[in-house]
């Protein structure tokens, strides 16, 4: 069926509720597209949604809810944001020709986001704002501004992603974004690789960085970060230490 807005309102609104399905719905011409307040154990899968105003599907302060193999492209505002959210699964979904891919806003806790096509959003393919202990794994991000950001954010993992022509960075860790892991991912034909600013005690291992501007930076305050076992080929700088990085570890590398 197809849900027809005429650009305001909510397209399918959930407070409070547990354990609905929405599938296979064309949900288009809202301010949001899938609203779900105080919501938790519910299914959204093999929807389309377009051309909403704000947000694709948006989650406040709800959990362990499932979006999977949704279709949203075409001029949301965001694809998916979740607010105050935890526990929640983002995988398999077409996101592609948004302001932002998806965001993440003080939601902090085994959020995972997998297996995303995420590619042509306007700003950042996934940002974390004020958001711990997440998982970003196995995500093709691609033609984006930004490829992934995190914005004073800690204890996340991304792994195994495919980061590749972003217009500006491949991951930035800026602003107190500390400890966190990037490990195994394929970062490539960006024009910054990874870079982290004003963050500490990351762990950046056993990526593949190839063919940025620049490899891998550490710019402005970023100390006590582990640069280890990466492969860092045919980029115009390797490895950049910038303006009081400092007691940093930087061994095995392959800079080639």
């Amino acid at each position: 069926h197809t849900l027809q807005g005429t650009g305001t309102g909510n397209g399918i609104f959930l407070d409070g509720r547990s354990n609905v399905t929405i599938k296979n719905i064309t949900i288009k011409a809202f301010d949001y597209g899938i609203y779900l307040n105080r919501s938790s154990g519910n299914t959204l899968s093999a929807n389309r949604i377009t051309n909403n105003n704000y947000y694709g599907i948006k989650l406040s302060s709800s959990s362990s809810n499932g979006i999977a193999a949704n279709n949203i492209t075409n001029n949301n505002g965001y694809g998916i944001w979740l607010s105050s959210s935890s526990n929640n699964s983002v995988s398999a979904n077409r996101i592609a020709n948004n302001t932002y891919g998806i965001l993440l806003d003080s939601s902090s806790g085994n959020n995972s986001l997998s297996a995303n096509n995420i590619a042509n959003n306007k700003y950042d393919g996934i940002y974390l704002y004020s958001s711990s202990n997440n998982s970003i794994s196995a995500n093709n991000i691609a033609n984006n501004y930004y490829g992934i950001e995190l914005y004073s954010s800690s204890y996340n993992n991304i792994a195994a992603n495919n980061v590749t022509n972003n217009n500006y960075y491949g991951i930035l860790l800026d602003y107190s974004s500390s400890s966190n892991s990037i490990s195994a991912n394929r970062i490539t034909n960006n024009t910054y690789g990874i870079v982290l600013s004003y963050s500490l005690s990351n762990s950046i291992s056993a990526n593949n960085v190839a063919n940025n501007t620049y490899g891998i930076e550490l710019y402005f305050y970023s100390n006590s970060n582990s640069i280890s076992a990466n492969n860092i080929i045919n980029n115009d700088r390797g490895i950049w230490l910038y303006y009081h990085s400092n007691s940093n570890s930087i061994s095995a590398n392959n800079i080639t």
